[in-house]
């Protein structure tokens, strides 16, 4: 293979992994936006099951 095409292909695959990498992080930071919403109603749901006037 020439120069040019290795150079190519190489490119061509530091894309692809670039990509690769920017779609799982996506991934995570909805994964981690449901969980805080998560967090945040079972937070609210606890606040509403303690008793007015009791402090911890």
């Amino acid at each position: 293979m020439s120069k040019t095409t290795i150079f190519i292909v190489s490119e061509v695959a530091a894309l692809a992994a670039f990509i690769a990498l920017a779609l799982a992080y996506v991934r995570e930071s909805r994964r981690t936006d449901r969980m805080c919403a998560r967090i945040a109603r079972l937070t609210d749901e606890a606040r509403a099951l303690t008793i007015p006037g009791e402090h911890r």
